[in-house]
């Protein structure tokens, strides 16, 4: 029976200026598994993660996801792929709604549908009543 990959790296390189960040990587995650990702500072561990979330191509090789090309069929696996950053990933200058528009638009979501879910989490979260103040000023408490 042949295993089913759920994630597949073959012969993957990306460069950033003369700097080799990852060097014609090959990998297979099969689907329903557990996976980590560890190494030292420079690994290309975090390139490797813009890869797979579709932030960054590849220079070279081939990215599947699902079953789906990870270079021709970006917007199908940002569907499909979620990341958490390491670093917040809000902007602080922007308001609540302005962070939930630019994640919706990253997933090509209409406008009416942002605004909906948008919605649905400020509440959520407790947000709805500073939803238009700048993120940077929130306290955390």
């Amino acid at each position: 029976m042949c295993a089913h990959y759920e994630i597949t790296l073959h012969d993957v390189s990306k460069t950033f200026g003369k700097k080799t960040a990852l060097d014609k990587v090959f990998l297979k995650i099969k689907k329903g598994s557990i996976f980590g990702l560890i190494g030292p500072n420079g690994a290309g561990k975090s390139t490797l993660t813009n890869l797979l979330a579709t932030l960054s191509l590849p220079d070279g090789g081939t990215v599947t996801i699902s079953g789906l090309d990870a270079i021709s069929q970006v917007k199908q696996v940002r569907k499909k792929v979620g990341i958490t950053f390491q670093d917040p990933s809000i902007f602080t200058t922007g308001t609540a709604w302005d962070n939930l528009f630019i994640a919706g638009k990253m997933y090509d979501m209409n406008i009416s549908k942002i605004k909906e879910r948008g919605e649905y989490l400020l509440k959520e979260f407790h947000l709805n009543q500073v939803s238009n103040d700048l993120v940077g000023t929130y306290s955390g408490e």
